[in-house]
Order: C-alpha cells, then sequence, then structure tokens
C-alpha cells in the first residue's frame, strides 16, 4: 500500500500546486497588514487569511485527486500484485490476454 501511495503524491503533486497556484487569489493588503499587527508568526496568519482563500481552489483539487485515484485503479490493482498478469500490467491488458491465450487454443 506504501507504493500506491508514493505513486499517487509522485504522479499528482505538480497537478494539484498548478491549481493551487492558479486559484490563489491576491489577498487584500488591509487584511494582510491587520493580521501582520496582531502577530507575526506564521502559523495564524496561514490559518485565519490564507487558508480561507484557499478553499475554492482546495475543494476543486480533491475533487479532481478523487476522481484520479478512482480512475486509477488498474494502476493500483496492479502495483499491489492483486491481478494474475505480470506486475506492470493492469486488468484490461490481462483479461485481453488471457482471451487472445484462449482464442489461440481453440
Amino acid at each position: 500500500m506504501t507504493s500506491v501511495v508514493i505513486v499517487q503524491i509522485w504522479e499528482w503533486t505538480p497537478f494539484l500546486a498548478l491549481v493551487h497556484a492558479a486559484s490563489a487569489p491576491p489577498i487584500p493588503k488591509d487584511i494582510d497588514e491587520a493580521v501582520m499587527l496582531e502577530t507575526e508568526r506564521w502559523w495564524p496568519r496561514f490559518k485565519s487569511v490564507i487558508l480561507p482563500y484557499m478553499w475554492p481552489g482546495t475543494t476543486v483539487a480533491l475533487v479532481f485527486q478523487t476522481a484520479f485515484t478512482v480512475k486509477a485503479f488498474g494502476t493500483t490493482y496492479s502495483i499491489e500484485q492483486g491481478d494474475q498478469g505480470p506486475p506492470h500490467a493492469g486488468p484490461c491488458f490481462t483479461s485481453s490476454a488471457s482471451g487472445f491465450t484462449a482464442s489461440m487454443l481453440a
């Protein structure tokens, strides 16, 4: 299961970074200055100001990531060697290969 997580992170991190960068609106200067007067630490500023502005992009990224993860079931299935084919083959390849072999024997 660790290998599946590593593959998902490796494959989709650039896309999610692009979605976040494209959807991040500029923070109004007066709000940013008010937070900087209240505290100079980064965590309260991030939690109170930046994160609420990022929620729309985060929601879109989560929807896409969920759809892509469901779509990648074949990769996950083959990495975990749940099918009878070679480790790099997905279920579609395995079923077509076994069908081809069966038709060749007939």
